[in-house]
């Protein structure tokens, strides 16, 4: 007979292997995305310079876009990381 009161979550399996995936994503998102932003701001930054004046602001809204993107994964990444630390 198993006497659950000697169990406990944190050192389920299921547990530590999901904290530990989490972890994995998290720092690969700090690793992947500021990568992927910069060549898509390189990317564009060029084409907007190749473009008309009257294509400019929409490359603009584009480049802001990453940006954007880019702070919400690293917040995200940060979320992670927030969510993981409470199984420690």
């Amino acid at each position: 007979m198993i006497n659950w009161m000697y169990l406990s979550v944190d050192s389920s399996e299921l547990v530590t292997g999901t904290t530990e995936l989490l972890n994995d994503i998290s720092r690969a998102l700090l690793v992947i995305a500021p990568i992927v932003a910069a060549v898509a701001l390189i990317f564009m930054g060029i084409r907007r310079m190749m473009s008309d004046e009257h294509e400019i602001p929409m490359w603009n809204k584009r480049m802001i876009g990453v940006v954007v993107a880019l702070v919400i994964a690293i917040c995200a990444s940060g979320l992670i990381s927030v969510i993981t630390s409470y199984y420690r």
